[in-house]
């Protein structure tokens, strides 16, 4: 029998770039469904077909208002006992984040979801939280490497954060897994191994982006997360906010202004091929881009470059 390739490992070995992989996501919307996932599990699954029509019909009705919204499913060990399903939103556009959850009645619920509500962070029983969300995609159906490494990480993290953690439906990038998601920061980190994700989560939890897992912010696009990361690179990733405003693209060089704190300047970012690489197991390999630093310039008291 043929040794079976996971394209997780190719892309461990082949040291694949990550910035600027996370998918862009405006606002996220979680919702607790406990039973086994399909590949497909938002459109193959056993809820009514009320509820699979509104959860497909939800992000195209706001594509069409300029906004990215993912819905994912969610579940952890105290899921299965849940008889009433739990909710969140977590909103990051603006620059501004927010995490909302809330509680429904029943699955047939689901249904009742309106783009009015997610736009305005309305859930029944809804409260504001505090404590950001950690998910660890484990949609194994999806692509094998999800539930492989994703497991382990999904139950070293639950036993040191708890309530924090949840499993996920497919979050893109397959070959990045382990996948973690920070909500509602909007940090996606990929390869977490299960024995470096209690530190990696307690670095992150303090205000750090740990660059060498970091895939993007998925509130911006993926030429602007890369953005951040060469900035934070370059500053030697200083605590703090940082500000991006795109302001041209010309061959396949997009521009951005930046600012943290009392620093600001420019960072040019050019779109390059990788090559063809395996983005998921099973699956013929396809041409995969990357981003790599053109120009960053600092405008600061006392620094040049």
């Amino acid at each position: 029998m043929a040794e079976r390739i996971y394209c997780s490992e190719l892309a461990r070995e082949a040291s694949a770039p990550m910035h600027g992989s996370a998918v862009h996501v405006d606002i996220w919307l979680l919702l607790e469904y406990p039973r086994p996932w399909k590949p497909k599990a938002l459109i193959d699954n056993d809820l009514p077909g009320s509820v699979v029509e509104q959860l497909s019909a939800l992000p195209a009705t706001l594509a069409g208002q300029g906004i990215k919204l993912r819905v994912q499913f969610i579940k952890q060990a105290s899921s299965a006992d849940q008889e009433q399903p739990r909710g969140f939103i977590a909103d990051g556009r603006g620059g501004a984040v927010r995490l909302v959850e809330g509680t429904f009645p029943n699955y047939a619920a689901f249904a009742e979801i309106s783009t009015a509500d997610i736009l305005a962070g309305t859930l029944p029983n809804a409260r504001v939280c505090e404590d950001e969300l950690l998910l660890v995609c484990t949609n194994g159906q999806r692509d094998l490497c999800c539930a492989r490494f994703g497991l382990p990480l999904f139950e070293n993290l639950a036993f040191t954060f708890g309530h924090r953690v949840w499993q996920t439906t497919h979050v893109g990038g397959h070959r990045y897994a382990p996948n973690l998601v920070c909500l509602p920061s909007g940090i996606v980190y990929g390869q977490v191994e299960a024995d470096t994700g209690e530190e990696i989560v307690s670095r992150h939890d303090s205000g750090e982006v740990v660059l060498e897992n970091l895939r993007g912010r998925s509130g911006l696009t993926p030429a602007g997360q890369a953005a951040e990361y060469f900035v934070r690179l370059e500053l030697e990733n200083r605590t703090g906010p940082i500000s991006l405003k795109e302001s041209a693209v010309q061959n396949g060089i997009v521009r951005f202004m930046w600012q943290n704190g009392k620093s600001h300047g420019i960072v040019d970012v050019r779109s390059t091929e990788l090559g063809m690489v395996l983005a998921s197991c099973g699956a013929e390999p396809k041409l995969e881009h990357s981003y790599e630093l053109d120009e960053f310039k600092i405008h600061e008291e006392g620094a040049k470059k």
